[in-house]
């Protein structure tokens, strides 16, 4: 049920259209200038009634719609009325490859490319490829440099392995300094 504005009457004074209403809370009568009919108000004959009868929540308040839908799988109360299913069901019950946003397990929104692993952890793919090309896992101690500084760019030949990281600085402070690049340590290493 929604609002209605109670028009009783209305008179005129001077080029002023007043209007005689009743109160949608207290139902009272009381006077109000036409314009402002017009622009949608009247339905109360002062802001405390107003406050008083929008106070009211659910069922009590006469424009409840029935407030949100529920989840056709949980019962769980949805944020929005779009939705058919909540969140967590959505992701349960659809595969993710047919999720919208899916780019195959693979996320290039941080600084290097992260793939997703095994119980939904995401991994640096650099060190995923050094591990698959030493076949060993990698030390916390160990770093995967890239060689031409483009850290999405994670071919075999642009990385190399430095044993801890005093030397990936010392590479930086040195070698950088006089123009010395690296090659690869990967492919010669371990074929």
């Amino acid at each position: 049920m929604l609002l209605e504005q109670i028009l009783i009457g209305e008179y005129q004074i001077g080029k002023k259209i007043i209007c005689k209403m009743e109160c949608n809370n207290c139902h009272k009568h009381f006077d109000i200038d036409g314009y402002r009919i017009k622009h949608g108000r009247g339905l109360y004959c002062s802001v405390k009634c107003a406050a008083i009868f929008n106070s009211k929540k659910g069922n009590k308040n006469p424009n409840w719609k029935g407030g949100f839908p529920k989840c056709k799988i949980c019962g769980k109360s949805l944020s929005r009325y779009e939705a058919k299913k909540c969140s967590i069901c959505r992701a349960t019950t659809t595969p993710s490859n047919l999720q919208p946003n899916w780019r195959g397990g693979i996320s290039r929104n941080s600084e290097y490319v992260m793939v997703l692993g095994v119980g939904g952890k995401y991994f640096r793919e650099h060190r995923l490829i050094v591990e698959k090309i030493i076949n060993r896992k990698l030390r916390k101690s160990e770093i995967v440099h890239h060689i031409n500084e483009k850290k999405k760019d994670n071919r075999p030949i642009n990385l190399y392995l430095f044993k801890n990281r005093s030397l990936h600085v010392k590479y930086h402070n040195k070698f950088k300094k006089d123009n010395i690049y690296l090659k690869s340590n990967l492919s010669k290493r371990h074929k």
